[in-house]
């Protein structure tokens, strides 16, 4: 019997523990899912140069940060520098590959790397490249980017 009341807190202390690491991997798999989600979102504002959807992407104090361009804040003002940076572009294909993803709470962050391709001039090209993304989890659950930082390797 003692031996039994000397391993119940050592067994609730393993129990307790376990179960924030399925409540972590479970809100990680939950923010990838909604990460993935803003891509593929992102991929069709850009192919579709609308300033409005790339709005409803970025929080209302989000800051996008491209390499050669001072940062921009504020969803409406990184929703119209974005449609005017595909303006002249026919974007053809654009591919993330996620290589490090963190979540805890609303927040979630996620680096890799990125392949555009696109049109332009007439001359088909492909920007290969790194980024660095903030997801915030708003009050009405969605997510939405905070911080996009991206920065090209090069393009061919």
């Amino acid at each position: 019997m003692r031996l039994v009341l000397m391993l119940l807190p050592a067994s609730i202390l393993l129990v307790s523990c376990a179960s924030n690491d399925v409540d972590s991997a479970v809100q990680a798999a939950r923010a990838k899912a909604s990460i993935d989600s803003l891509w593929t979102q992102y991929a069709v504002a850009s192919d579709q140069r609308d300033a409005a959807a790339f709005e409803r992407l970025f929080t209302q104090d989000a800051t996008l940060s491209f390499q050669g361009s001072e940062n921009l804040h504020g969803g409406k003002e990184i929703a119209a520098a974005l449609a005017a940076r595909f303006k002249d572009i026919d974007a053809t294909r654009f591919r993330v590959v996620p290589e490090e993803m963190k979540a805890s709470g609303t927040l979630a962050v996620q680096a890799g790397a990125f392949e555009r391709g696109f049109i332009q001039a007439d001359s088909q090209k492909t920007e290969y490249g790194r980024y660095v993304l903030v997801a915030e989890r708003g009050p009405d659950k969605a997510w939405r980017i905070r911080r996009l930082a991206g920065f090209a390797d090069s393009t061919k």
